[in-house]
């Protein structure tokens, strides 16, 4: 039965508005990599990871420099080391970004395509992974300067959002597909599935993935 996509079409809306504060306030040129942010962080895996309280909840922020040595600090809501029993597929990052073994082009498109059956927060889940990937502002690309955009998995009754999955995918343009079931990281051919049985698993399999993009993992 086809679902009402309202809901995630919303969370998806402020997604983007989130996503663009996050870049033009944080994407400044790094003044030096040896002088904290903020005074409450830790270091894990020669990355610097500030707390925020956000009310009842925690957030942890990475601090990670692109190429061209801008500052970036990426969300999260749990630390690395919460995640490390995840199951993952070895190699997963490299079929993420690249186009070939040889690791000397970027894929030229990633579209992260989420099952429109799942509710407004569920969708919201691709949050951690999408703010790394995303391409920035003019003059600001982001952290790997893909084109990244979001997708639905199949048919969910409406034309702003295209629809991608697994078919899709080939050597040049990535299809990340967040599904439900057991949580797991895989892929099937060009295709990189992120999988979790409810929101919190969601969440998990997508901060893993984006931990691991940033190389803090």
């Amino acid at each position: 039965m086809k679902k009402n996509p309202t809901k995630p079409m919303v969370y998806f809306l402020v997604f983007f508005l989130i996503l663009l504060f996050i870049f033009i306030y944080f994407d400044k040129p790094k003044e030096s990599e040896d002088e904290p942010l903020f005074e409450d962080f830790e270091i894990y895996n020669g990355y610097r990871i500030y707390d925020k309280e956000m009310g009842n909840l925690t957030l942890y922020t990475v601090e990670a420099f692109d190429s061209d040595d801008y500052r970036y600090l990426m969300t999260f809501r749990y630390l690395p080391n919460e995640l490390l029993d995840i199951d993952v597929e070895e190699g997963i990052v490299d079929k993420v970004l690249y186009v070939d073994d040889t690791k000397e082009k970027y894929k030229t498109k990633i579209y992260i395509s989420v099952n429109p059956n799942m509710d407004g927060q569920e969708a919201f889940s691709i949050f951690s992974l999408a703010q790394i990937l995303w391409v920035g502002t003019p003059g600001h690309e982001g952290l790997y300067k893909i084109p990244t955009q979001t997708a639905f998995s199949m048919d969910y009754e409406g034309d702003d959002h295209p629809i991608k999955n697994c078919d899709d995918a080939n050597s040049e343009i990535g299809v990340i597909l967040v599904d439900y079931g057991d949580m797991k990281i895989f892929s099937n051919n060009y295709c990189v599935i992120l999988q979790g049985n409810n929101l919190e698993e969601l969440r998990m399999v997508n901060e893993r993935l984006g931990y691991m993009l940033l190389g803090v993992i």
